[in-house]
């Protein structure tokens, strides 16, 4: 039985977490995903994971080699579209250009010490925050949003599974459960506004039509 994710439960934050890994491996083990995460209505985001995994924490060249996996991973993809009527834009993808030569050295050099590479990690989980989403979405049930996205029946979870370099465990959820004692915010068009807002300030490049 997998812990419960505990990023930002039991406090005052808004937005909660859930680690894709974890995610992944209930589902893998047959479980619900009710048991991490709300049955309730809500708004999510699916974002690049910055955790270094425990396991590769312990080898500077393992963490580099992880990160610039990470810099290189497509962050927002745009299928084919009209730009007028003579005009057919084929598709986009936007991704990093991953880590330069002199700068994997660099950080090569900095995580032979374990105090820097705890400080790396930390460095990382910070820098999190200030990621734009991949994917933003609305939901009158978290939970099952999630499973459906996580088995492929959404276009965003078809995506990532057909993808050959992203996988569930290189994400985050991040969601904001809208609370039942809040007969408004149970409404679809004032989740559908949070989904809205949160899609374009945080630039969500997966999210087809936000709101």
């Amino acid at each position: 039985m997998l812990h419960k994710p505990t990023i930002g439960q039991g406090d005052s934050t808004l937005w909660k977490r859930a680690s894709g890994s974890d995610l992944q491996a209930m589902l893998q083990n047959e479980e619900s995903l009710s048991w991490a995460l709300p049955e309730g209505p809500g708004v999510y985001m699916w974002k690049l994971s910055l955790r270094v995994p425990h396991h590769l924490q312990t080898d500077p060249a393992s963490m580099t080699q992880w990160l610039n996996r990470l810099c290189q991973l497509p962050t927002a993809k745009i299928g084919e579209c009209r730009l007028g009527h003579s005009v057919l834009l084929a598709g986009l993808e936007i991704r990093g250009a991953g880590l330069p030569t002199d700068k994997i050295a660099a950080l090569l050099s900095f995580l032979t010490e374990k105090p820097r590479r705890r400080w790396m990690t930390q460095f990382l989980q910070e820098l999190s925050a200030n990621l734009p989403a991949m994917y933003v979405g609305e939901t009158g049930n978290l939970a099952a949003r999630t499973t459906q996205h996580m088995t492929g029946l959404s276009d965003f979870g078809s995506a990532m599974i057909n993808s050959s370099e992203v996988e569930w465990p290189d994400l985050d959820l991040q969601y904001l459960a809208v609370g039942s004692k809040d007969a408004e915010a149970r409404q679809a068009s004032f989740r559908k506004t949070l989904e809205y807002i949160s899609a374009t300030l945080t630039v969500a490049g997966y999210t087809r039509r936000p709101g």
